[in-house]
C-alpha cells in the first residue's frame, strides 16, 4: 500500500488520472445520475472566461510511487451524488 505520508523526501505530487475533462462534461455526468439535464437546473454566468483553458494533473510524480486510480470519470460522479445526502 502506498504510504504518501512516510516518505523520505517533502515533495508535491498532484494525483490526478491525467484525463481532461470540461465542467459541462462533469455536469451532464452528475445530472445524469440523477436523470435531469444540467442546463435546467445550472445558470451560467454570460461572459465568463476560465482563469485557465484547461487543467489536466501530471500524474507521473505519483504514479512514480505506485500509485494509480481505481475509480474513473463515471464511477467518480456516481459516488459523490451518492454522497450529497
Amino acid at each position: 500500500m502506498l504510504d504518501l505520508v512516510r516518505q523520505d523526501k517533502v515533495f508535491e505530487a498532484t494525483i490526478g488520472s491525467g484525463s481532461a475533462y470540461s465542467i459541462q462534461n462533469w455536469l451532464e455526468q452528475c445530472f445524469s445520475v440523477i436523470g435531469k439535464d444540467w442546463k435546467h437546473h445550472v445558470r451560467l454566468k454570460e461572459g465568463f472566461v476560465a482563469e485557465y483553458p484547461r487543467l489536466v494533473s501530471d500524474p507521473s510524480t505519483i504514479r512514480s510511487l505506485g500509485w494509480s486510480p481505481k475509480v474513473g470519470f463515471p464511477e467518480l460522479a456516481r459516488m459523490m451524488m451518492a454522497a450529497k445526502d
